[in-house]
């Protein structure tokens, strides 16, 4: 779920959160499962109608894991269109 917020005429802050559960298979018998909420604060390059690129800083908190918890920070870029 996000909002985008005009910043100029070609730019854009377009920052989002989610939820999101994972579950694996790497061998039988052995599975991992995780939720977490991620976010990521991309700040949106417009450069035609209906297409962009997208960098900014990412986050993930796991909130419940059969594994070991983790917390990963990032950095992102996303390139995007929509008709």
């Amino acid at each position: 779920m996000g909002f985008g917020v005009p910043l100029a005429e070609h730019v854009a802050f377009f920052p989002r959160v989610g939820m999101a559960f994972t579950w694996q298979l790497p061998s039988p018998g052995n599975s991992t499962d995780r939720i977490f909420i991620d976010g990521f604060a991309p700040v949106l390059f417009i450069p035609a109608p209906h297409f962009y690129i997208g960098v900014g800083p990412s986050l993930a908190v796991d909130v419940a894991s059969s594994f070991a918890k983790e917390t990963t920070v990032g950095f992102t870029t996303e390139i995007g269109g929509y008709f």
